[in-house]
């Protein structure tokens, strides 16, 4: 599908990649919350809590996406 011109390539696509998901994560973590009180009325109590489990993951492993993507990692392991 794509040509295989060398490495950089493959970062570029594996970057957009990894940015796609991020951005699709995000913007289904923003109409779960955008929609919450509708979505509350019809699912009931223990179908949120569930939605609350998932999202208290969700979230966090966005960050760690965002921070691995700016290269925080590296910086860290470089201080020490």
């Amino acid at each position: 599908m794509f040509p295989r011109t060398g490495q950089n390539d493959d970062r570029k696509i594996a970057g957009f990649g990894r940015d796609a998901m991020i951005a699709t994560v995000a913007l289904s973590c923003y109409l779960f919350l955008i929609l919450g009180a509708p979505l509350q009325r019809r699912l009931g109590p223990g179908a949120m809590g569930a939605i609350n489990r998932i999202f208290g993951f969700l979230i966090p492993a966005i960050a760690v996406l965002v921070w691995e993507r700016r290269g925080g990692f590296q910086r860290l392991a470089s201080l020490g």
